[in-house]
Order: C-alpha cells, then sequence, then structure tokens
C-alpha cells in the first residue's frame, strides 16, 4: 500500500482552497474537498492514481448539491443535476466529452418533464410531458 500524504491549497486571502491525500508522485488520491474564497465547500472529487474516479459534487454558494458527475478512469459518463429540494432536475450520460444518449429533464415534482435521444451531442426527438406525467 502506498504511502499519502495530506495536502491543503489555500486561496490567496490564506483561507482554505483544497484539501485531499497525494502520493508520492504527486498524483491526487481518494476524496479531495475544494472550498469557494468565502470558506463554503463547493466541491468534493474523488481521484484514482491522479484521475477522477467515481462522483464529483458540486454545492451552490447555499450549501445545495446541485449537480453529480460521475467519472471512470477520468473520463466523464453520467451527470445528474438537482434541485434545491434534493429532487433529480436532469439526468444524461457523456461518450468522449458530448452528451449521448437518453437524457431526461424533470419537474420538482419528480415527473419526468422531457425526455430525448442525443448521439454524439446532437440532440434528437424530444418529448414533452405535462406536471402530471402525461404526454404533449
Amino acid at each position: 500500500m502506498e504511502t499519502l500524504k495530506t495536502v491543503n491549497e489555500y486561496h490567496s486571502n490564506g483561507k482554505l482552497k483544497g484539501k485531499g491525500a497525494s502520493c508520492k508522485d504527486g498524483y491526487y488520491q481518494g476524496e479531495w474537498k475544494y472550498y469557494d474564497e468565502n470558506g463554503k465547500l463547493s466541491v468534493i472529487r474523488s481521484y484514482k492514481d491522479g484521475r477522477r474516479d467515481g462522483d464529483t459534487k458540486l454545492y451552490d454558494e447555499n450549501g445545495y448539491l446541485f449537480r453529480v458527475t460521475s467519472y471512470r478512469n477520468g473520463e466523464e459518463f453520467e451527470f445528474k443535476g438537482y434541485f434545491k429540494n434534493g429532487k433529480l432536475a436532469e439526468i444524461g450520460y457523456i461518450k468522449d466529452g458530448k452528451i449521448n444518449g437518453e437524457y431526461k429533464g424533470y419537474y420538482e415534482n419528480g415527473n419526468l418533464y422531457w425526455i430525448s435521444f442525443v448521439k454524439d451531442g446532437k440532440e434528437g426527438e424530444v418529448k414533452y410531458y405535462d406536471e402530471n406525467g402525461e404526454l404533449l
């Protein structure tokens, strides 16, 4: 097992910017937390051998989780957006840096709002639904 050291990074105002671990080669490893210049948590990101691996969670200035992007071996493969009430707002899949596959948006009540199929970043037909889940 490789020895890890704790690393702290700071903003120019002296407040903590990021905290996590790195291995002897300097690669980030495991969970890292990043903070804005006011000290509020803004990002939690996971690394494996210096590459993003696992979920990256983004928080707004009020501390609400609004986006989760999932990585495998440094490549994005899924993203989810959230409403402030914690419910899913959108979900999509990524291939080669572009949205690819089924892409869905939701109302705050959790019902499907729209669905489309995207290929290589180009959106196809979009189906819209009302707040009760009825196709428009």
